[in-house]
């Protein structure tokens, strides 16, 4: 699946003020710390509290979850590539910046597609320091956002 939709146009950079080596692009290490993430974030709001179980097989009375999180975009190019990092500048940002989750939930034991999802999220609009710490704590911040309106929605349906 491609980071972003076809009509992307990244971010300008501004070699003189973000310096030349500055980029948008995640290293892949972050890629995965960011898929790590995710499910230990379903796993924390789906825990034992809670009227579901999170199984690793399907069947009868499960529903499979194909989540993707994509469009990545960052408010300002990655903190060790920019001048800024290397000067001991800062850089504020109202935000991180946002990143979509596309979901499809199948019936387990017949693979129909049941429901299709699409959201963009971002953490809260508030200026900050644009720093890996206030990112990172974004990245949590609209995941858990994320699984706890699923978690709320399977509940009001079940409720039905």
């Amino acid at each position: 699946m491609p980071l972003h939709p076809a009509d992307y146009k990244p971010p300008r950079i501004d070699k003189r003020a973000d310096g030349l080596n500055a980029t948008y692009d995640l290293p892949p290490e972050a890629l995965e710390k960011m898929a790590a993430q995710f499910q230990t974030t379903v796993k924390d709001v789906f825990n034992s509290e809670q009227p579901f179980e999170l199984v690793d097989k399907a069947g009868a009375n499960t529903l499979v979850i194909e989540a993707a999180v994509t469009d990545i975009r960052l408010s300002a190019p990655i903190e060790s590539s920019r001048r800024s990092y290397s000067s001991m500048g800062r850089t504020y940002t109202e935000n991180s910046g946002s990143m979509m989750l596309l979901a499809v939930i199948k019936d387990g034991e017949t693979g129909e597609i049941l429901a299709k999802a699409a959201d963009r999220g971002q953490g809260f609009d508030q200026w900050s320091q644009n720093t890996q710490v206030f990112n990172w704590g974004d990245v949590k911040t609209v995941y858990r956002r994320w699984a706890n309106d699923f978690k709320n929605a399977l509940m009001a349906a079940g409720a039905q």
